[in-house]
């Protein structure tokens, strides 16, 4: 393996006995002794024995005991689903040694639930997927700053700051956290193979998308909000809680999981954290007020927009369209992967990679200010919060310097 390649997975299959597999599937849990050791010598099997432990460095002096795993096996396979043993984020030894013990299979064994057969296999991240992956995040993060330069010159040039918009606001730390997302310290982790660094990744992508969260409901919501009702109580502090909520246990969830594979590569976060249900619960209620909320506003702002103009409703729809292509993008994708257990690489880098660039930079093209004055002399006579949405939200431009 070669330097790039990253997300070491070593995993086994067992076998069920003839008999089991065509009557019933079941779920069992086995209890295992994983024990993992590196060389940065190469050796192959043949020159493997325990003579030669002295030439390795145990990797799992920290875990416990017992590593519980849950073996699942499904009617009419021939073999039932991987076990994950253990997991390095990057390739640091040469030669890798597993040792397992099987604390709990006797009484399966003597009930002839399991046959005698038992895969192990490797996986891990392709080079080039990894270099795709750099290459795109590389030309994306070049692409954010030249963005990010010219919308704020744009604006500032055009409009003095105390007259930006609410959207053009939110954009403007959209872009600065796409920049992040894009993580300009993405490839140095590849060559000093720093376990702080891909922390620092996972805290900066999940920042970025809460934030783009966050800003979907801020938009939907003060497309129907006057400027004037926006408080920060009434109408900042109940997203901040939600999505702060989802921030909170992104961030605190994948950062803990990822530190504990350092200390203890057999780490997993559904078997070991005893907490991991209620946090699958609490994070499935945060979402599900996300969407309520995102549901009742776009609602909402749907009826206001059509009372408008062809000229601004035509904004609406193309706002709304790409976000409505990026979130069924996102759901297909989770589905396929959790429902169906495959994952192909390239739509993740195409999805995530892609998808989440290009959406804040069309959103901070649809609102630039417009070059000269516009009038809104036609509705003045109108006073409804269509009226404000048209001044303040879409009209972007109207006032300047």
């Amino acid at each position: 393996m070669k330097r790039l390649n990253t997300e070491l997975l070593f995993w086994m299959k067992m076998s069920p006995s003839q008999t089991v597999s065509e009557l019933t599937g079941f779920k069992h849990d086995l209890l295992l002794n994983i024990t993992v050791l590196g060389s940065t010598k190469l050796y192959s099997s043949d020159q493997q024995s325990i003579s030669d432990e002295g030439k390795f460095v145990e990797l799992t002096k920290n875990t416990t005991w017992e590593n519980r795993r849950v073996l699942t096996c499904y009617q009419g396979k021939d073999m039932c689903e991987p076990i994950v043993l253990f997991n390095e984020p990057f390739v640091r030894y040469k030669t890798y040694w597993i040792r397992i013990r099987f604390l709990n299979l006797k009484e399966q064994a003597d009930r002839n639930v399991f046959d005698s057969n038992i895969l192990f296999g490797v996986n891990y991240v392709d080079e080039e997927y990894a270099r795709a992956d750099i290459a795109y995040r590389y030309v994306f993060l070049v692409i954010s700053v030249i963005s990010a330069l010219l919308f704020f010159g744009i604006v500032r040039f055009r409009q003095r700051f105390e007259v930006w918009h609410t959207e053009q606001k939110w954009i403007a730390v959209a872009l600065f956290l796409l920049i992040l997302y894009n993580n300009p310290l993405y490839a140095v982790q590849f060559y000093t193979g720093s376990f702080f660094l891909p922390l620092v990744n996972i805290f900066f992508r999940v920042s970025f998308l809460c934030l783009m969260m966050l800003a979907m409901l801020v938009f939907t919501h003060s497309m129907h909000t006057r400027q004037e009702r926006r408080d920060l109580v009434t109408f900042f502090l109940p997203k901040f809680i939600v999505v702060g909520s989802l921030w909170a246990i992104g961030s605190v969830t994948y950062i803990s999981a990822e530190f504990n594979k350092i200390n203890d590569p057999t780490y997993s976060i559904q078997n070991d954290n005893p907490y991991y249900r209620y946090v699958v619960v609490a994070l499935f209620m945060s979402l599900a007020a996300y969407v309520i909320m995102l549901w009742y506003h776009i609602s909402k702002s749907v009826v206001q927009m059509m009372a408008l103009p062809t000229k601004y409703s035509s904004k609406f729809k193309i706002v709304w369209g790409m976000t409505l292509a990026i979130l069924c993008s996102t759901i297909i994708l989770f589905f396929v992967v959790y429902a169906f257990n495959k994952m192909n690489q390239s739509l993740f880098l195409i999805t995530f990679q892609v998808l989440f660039n290009v959406y804040p930079l069309l959103l901070a093209i649809l609102f630039l200010p417009s070059s000269h004055r516009e009038t809104i002399s036609e509705f003045q006579d109108t006073d409804t919060t269509s009226f404000d949405m048209q001044e303040e939200v879409f009209t972007l431009g109207n006032e300047s310097d």
